[in-house]
């Protein structure tokens, strides 16, 4: 109380004062017509709003960042370790669905053949860098022997040079020890494919005078006795002239640096090759004593006109006249040449022949030797 009264006069005084100053702030406007009271409230209350808003936004977000996500971490690390579990499925289904196509297509070279195979998986590689080997997972067990063939459905790939119970060592074609008896298929010319250790291949022993066409396509020719006549083996990329015979680079068709599935050959069957390129044709001039109106140029057997023209009397040659010697005596003995079943009688060629009677021919004379004269009349004959 004695605080009180102390001080009454001074609190008094700063009332008054102060109601003094809010009625003239509310009687008072600014140029916006705004009074002095409210803008002094709203100077005052707005550095307190914006503290309490920031206070309020930090606990707000320490709450949805920190507190609300105190377990949202180890749900993290599950779903990255289920992301990470599809991706691995989602690789091997995707070899999956490949290793069924490329078997697919390794199925449908086995129908396709008809040589027996067998299907193997490339487990390995050779033992160095430079070997163009790789190692399959058939091996003696399964009847795997050294010299058989391998294949892929693009062509042939190599040959067993190893078998082991459980697995087998084959040798590339590129390998530098490798050769394939080969032969073109345009002009069906034999030769050696030999490996030269890189991506294409060397086809030698072809002479210069033949024609060989980049692009042509190349095939086993089976006298190797590895690999059966008709599968295919590659492209011809280059020819060039050498010294003795045509230097020809070969591309395969099987793609020999990433091989994942072969076929092995256990028992090979030759295969009909496709037809050769189309020969242009020839111009022959028509035989000695033939009719030209007949046209000049043909190919083949003559037809039924030609024919009639060769046993024409116009032909001159004794070669002719003895085939027309024969037909004649043929038709007289009713006999038709070729056409005949088998176990007939056959045609007596000498008949209407006039024997002929033997001609003494003189021996020659000596040079060294004189013929010795006859014995005149009267002449003893010495002995």
């Amino acid at each position: 109380m004695e605080s009180w009264a102390r001080y009454r006069n001074i609190a008094t005084l700063v009332v008054v004062v102060v109601a003094q100053l809010i009625l003239l702030g509310y009687q008072v406007r600014r140029d916006d017509d705004m009074s002095l009271l409210r803008a002094w409230v709203v100077g005052a209350v707005t550095p307190v709003n914006r503290v309490m808003h920031g206070g309020y936004s930090m606990v707000a977000s320490g709450w949805t960042h920190y507190f609300w996500l105190i377990g949202a971490r180890s749900e993290n690390e599950t779903l990255k370790r289920d992301l990470d579990r599809i991706r691995l499925e989602n690789a091997e289904l995707r070899r999956d669905v490949q290793r069924y196509q490329r078997q697919q297509r390794l199925v449908s070279v086995q129908n396709s053949i008809a040589s027996q195979t067998l299907i193997a998986d490339v487990i390995g590689g050779g033992a160095s860098s430079t070997s163009k080997e790789i190692l399959v997972n058939k091996g003696r067990s399964d009847g795997v022997l050294p010299g058989m063939a391998a294949l892929t459905a693009d062509g042939i790939v190599g040959r067993v040079q190893a078998s082991y119970p459980n697995a087998a060592l084959v040798m590339l074609i590129h390998d530098v020890d490798s050769g394939v008896g080969v032969l073109l298929g345009g002009s069906r010319v034999r030769g050696v494919l030999k490996g030269r250790g890189a991506a294409e291949c060397l086809l030698d022993y072809v002479d210069h005078e033949v024609d060989v066409e980049v692009g042509e396509a190349v095939y086993t020719s089976g006298d190797d006795r590895i690999y059966p006549k008709g599968l295919r083996v590659g492209e011809v990329t280059r020819v060039e002239t050498g010294p003795d015979f045509l230097e020809i680079s070969v591309r395969p068709y099987a793609a020999l640096d990433r091989l994942d599935e072969i076929l092995i050959v256990v028992t090979g069957v030759h295969e009909e090759l496709p037809p050769p390129r189309p020969q242009l044709s020839q111009s022959l001039l028509p035989l000695p004593g033939s009719d030209p109106g007949l046209g000049a140029e043909f190919v083949g057997p003559p037809t039924q006109e030609q024919a009639h023209v060769l046993r024409s009397p116009g032909m001159t040659t004794e070669a002719d006249r003895l085939v027309e010697h024969y037909r004649s005596v043929a038709d007289s003995l009713g006999v038709r040449v070729g056409e005949n079943e088998r176990y007939t009688r056959a045609p007596d060629f000498n008949q209407g022949v006039v024997p002929q009677p033997p001609q003494i021919v003189e021996a020659p004379l000596i040079p060294d030797e004189e013929p010795e004269s006859a014995p005149e009349e009267g002449q003893e004959v010495q002995p």
